[in-house]
């Protein structure tokens, strides 16, 4: 009696229907809904509090956002696109590299007034190539997806310092920098 082929091995099947990468990639999709209705709540419990709501909730949905990316490309580099052990640095570079030309371009977000539409169109570039990522079977298309996750990346990342720093006073600026980034 043989034993089925390891996850990740040439034999390995894909079972159709979500995996886990697409699955957890559509929760974090709607984590800016989650985010929205926690600061809503907040804010209005604590008006003074507002401000560290803002950041603690934007921090946080980042994290949970992107911290997790790694991971992802591990699953995907061996489980679904049964690449060898050089797979996840070249999904993870490919991400990188889209963060370098999303880097490049986020100075057309210098001088702008309004930076929710950028965030908002920053979290669906980023969210949305990472859940079909996971729904690929083939390389070049993957390495795409994931790169323009990198972009949007770095857009969020850009907008969302930006309106911290215009919504939040300077004399709370260092504290609200130092709970961010303890997040």
């Amino acid at each position: 009696m043989s034993s089925p082929p390891a996850i990740g091995s040439p034999g390995a099947a894909r079972r159709p229907g979500p995996n886990g990468v697409t699955l957890f990639a559509a929760v974090l999709i709607l984590s800016p809904l989650v985010q929205w209705l926690y600061l809503t709540a907040l804010s209005r419990l604590a008006p003074l509090a507002a401000p560290f709501a803002e950041s603690s909730g934007l921090a946080l949905a980042m994290q949970l956002y992107f911290a997790p990316g790694n991971v992802l490309a591990v699953v995907l580099a061996f489980e679904i696109l049964s690449l060898g052990a050089s797979g996840p640095g070249m999904l993870i570079s490919a991400i990188g590299f889209g963060g370098m030309i999303g880097a490049a371009g986020s100075i057309l977000l210098a001088g702008r007034r309004s930076l929710g539409p950028p965030l908002a169109c920053a979290l669906f570039v980023a969210g949305v190539p990472f859940a079909l990522a996971g729904q690929t079977t083939h390389l070049l298309p993957a390495v795409l997806l994931l790169a323009a996750v990198g972009i949007g990346k770095s857009f969020l990342d850009v907008a969302a310092r930006t309106l911290l720093l215009r919504s939040v006073d300077d004399h709370l600026l260092a504290r609200v920098f130092g709970l961010q980034e303890g997040l």
